[in-house]
This record gives structure tokens, sequence and C-alpha cells, in this order.
């Protein structure tokens, strides 16, 4: 009898120490490095995706015919994306171009019309046209933003019970030349 509950109590030890022994104090780090000149820097920026902070992100893009000049302002709590602000200008002397961009912008525009925290300007100044976002995912309707873009590939993968998550967020806006660092 005292041997049996000896045993037990020694599977019990055991049992304890694997499953306290499985998970890990460490936070989860991702790199958010590159070279960038409108940060002026190489730069090496290891984000603890589970904390808290702010991210200064700037997207390379190639447009024929146009400087680009795209910003991203990317704040978070416990890996959780909260706010978005994006700022996308476009500048050159082909009219016609920045007016494609123009109405591009505006179609968009129309698409999240209604969608409260979901605040989308677009001004067309001289030669140049800058499109302004501003996603506070905190009061955000995850629903009806889901209504808006049914299809877009890879959102399953990026919302995670209805929240954005940074570590998701990042894997999939540097595939798309985002670079970022914490401020």
């Amino acid at each position: 009898m005292l041997m049996m509950r000896k045993s037990k109590l020694l599977i019990i030890i055991v049992l304890l120490l694997l499953v306290t022994g499985c998970k890990s104090n460490e936070p989860e780090i991702i790199n958010m490095s590159g070279t960038d000149e409108k940060f002026n820097d190489v730069a090496e920026y290891n984000i603890n995706v589970k904390g808290s902070g702010r991210l200064q992100c700037v997207r390379d893009v190639n447009i024929s015919g146009l400087e680009d000049d795209f910003r991203y302002s990317v704040t978070y709590k416990k890996g959780v994306i909260t706010m978005l602000h994006s700022q996308e200008k476009v500048t050159g002397t082909n009219q016609s171009l920045l007016d494609e961009y123009e109405e591009a912008y505006k179609n968009i525009k129309e698409q999240y019309k209604g969608l409260r925290y979901y605040d989308i300007t677009v001004t067309r100044d001289g030669n140049s046209v800058i499109y302004d976002t501003v996603i506070n995912y905190e009061k955000l309707d995850m629903d009806k933003l889901r209504e808006i873009e049914p299809n877009i590939e890879g959102q399953d993968d990026i919302y995670k019970n209805n929240k954005l998550m940074l570590k998701t967020w990042w894997e999939f806006s540097k595939d798309m030349g985002m670079t970022c660092k914490g401020v």
C-alpha cells in the first residue's frame, strides 16, 4: 500500500516537471531589420512579439514614373496591434498617373465608407496624392471588416480571435517590402 502511494506520488511529480518544463518564459523575438535610406542607417531591431510598444515602418515600392513615400506607425499591446496609421504618398509630374492613383485610392475609401474607426483621407496636392489611413483595431467591428474584405489572401492567418497579431502582420508585411524599427 505504501509502495503504491509512493509510486503515484512519483508519477505526479514527474508529470508536473514535464508539464512545467514544456513552457518557456523566454519572450518570442522577431527581427525587423534591413537597410533603408529613410531611416538613414542599417538597423537590427529585435521586437518582442508578445510585448507592447510602437513601430515606425516604411515600405519600399518601385512605381514607374512616380516617387513614393510609404510610412506606417503601428501601436501594439501584448502582441496585438491596436492602432495602425499609414500614409502613402506618391509624387510626380505625370498628372494622368497621379489621376489613376487618386481614383484608385478614392475607390478603396468608398469600400470602407461607414466602417467606424477605419478612417481614410485622400488628398491631392499639386504633384502628389496622399492616402492617409487610421485604423483603431481596439474599437473596429471586425465582423464588418471581414464583410468588406472577404477574399483577402492570408487574412485568416493575420487575425486570431478577431485580433490583428503583430507577428503574423509582420510576416505578411515584410514580403511586401516593409522595414520597421521600434520607437
